[in-house]
């Protein structure tokens, strides 16, 4: 793919965390002040080369080594996130090598997205996952999920759905107003 793809994620995903006008000094700002969004342009940076020659694929693995022993963030060389992605308190954030991540996800420290018998995870668009969640196996979490805070997710979860525990299980259905 052509480096403007990812300059174009690169931009959803500033405007998802800052939700202004992209401009090269904010970037700039950004990633310098930033170190969650740094982690992020760093990801897509790591994306474009492995998409590239094989040549090339080494600074793949040297951007995500230097990922996982600076910010201890570690995300597969294959992975694909879609545009949007808001990564809280990078520590300890794990994706692995075959999970695909839809727009807009927001990812809180501590979670493991990984495999299970050699099946990774697809992630809709719009979820969330707050800090400390696992999410293992061939499974599908839908759009508009959220997960709770160290929910172990092992079997698929339709759209608009609030799961929590170990092992999650559904609470609510976000299209019901719930009183409480």
């Amino acid at each position: 793919m052509k480096f403007s793809y990812y300059l174009r994620l690169i931009e959803e995903d500033y405007l998802n965390r800052y939700s202004s006008k992209m401009t090269f000094s904010k970037l700039l700002i950004s990633y310098i002040t930033d170190i969650n969004f740094r982690v992020t342009v760093r990801f897509r940076i790591q994306s474009y080369f492995n998409s590239k020659s094989k040549k090339l694929k080494i600074f793949a693995v040297f951007i995500r080594n230097g990922n996982i022993k600076k910010y201890g963030v570690e995300i597969g060389i294959n992975t694909k996130i879609d545009g949007g992605v808001n990564l809280h308190h990078v520590n300890g954030i794990v994706i692995g090598d075959g999970v695909v991540i839809g727009r807009r996800a927001n990812i809180f420290q501590q979670v493991t997205i990984g495999k299970k018998n050699n099946a990774y995870p697809y992630i809709g668009n719009d979820v969330t996952i707050y800090p400390g969640s696992k999410i293992i196996g061939d499974i599908n979490i839908g759009n508009n999920v959220t997960v709770g805070a160290n929910s172990v997710v092992n079997k698929s979860v339709v759209d608009n759905m609030v799961v929590v525990g170990i092992p999650a299980s559904e609470i609510n259905n976000k299209r019901q107003v719930v009183r409480i």
